[in-house]
């Protein structure tokens, strides 16, 4: 049950961990309402909380009734997951740099700019081929936003 638990914090430890300060209040209340008050306490004041979770599931692991050589196995994975989640935050904090930003957005203006004439086909129907403005339009919307 405790390992259930202590697994089951983790991929919501990471979440909150990337998510950022939005999600803290309901990340807290969600965690001292399905944890035991201890390992919530020691959750919400760690430093870096998926890694205290995965501590907590190696801590976990050590209980178990299984043979060491299982026990080494599951601790493996522990370590594997932990490593990739590493991976994975220095990839999520890394700036892009302003370069491939701006080259991007010219890319996209571009192709919005040769937008209406890949529109010209399907909007033969319409008068004067006046619904590819809209539809255009809207396109850009999503694109970039306001």
């Amino acid at each position: 049950q405790k390992l259930a638990k202590s697994v089951w914090s983790f991929p919501r430890s990471l979440q909150a961990h990337v998510s950022g300060p939005d999600d803290l209040l309901f990340y807290e209340a969600e965690i001292r309402e399905k944890l035991d008050p201890i390992f919530a306490d020691t959750l919400m004041h760690a430093r870096h909380r998926p890694n205290r979770a995965l501590y907590e599931i190696s801590q976990n692991i050590e209980a178990l009734p299984v043979t060491r050589d299982r026990k080494i196995e599951m601790d493996r994975c522990v370590v594997n997951l932990e490593d990739c989640c590493g991976v994975c935050e220095r990839i999520f904090s890394s700036p892009v740099p302003l370069v491939y930003t701006n080259k991007t957005a010219w890319f996209l203006y571009v192709w919005l700019l040769g937008l209406p004439f890949a529109f010209w086909e399907p909007f033969a129907n319409t008068w004067n081929h006046l619904g590819m403005i809209p539809a255009s339009g809207i396109i850009s919307i999503f694109f970039f936003g306001q």
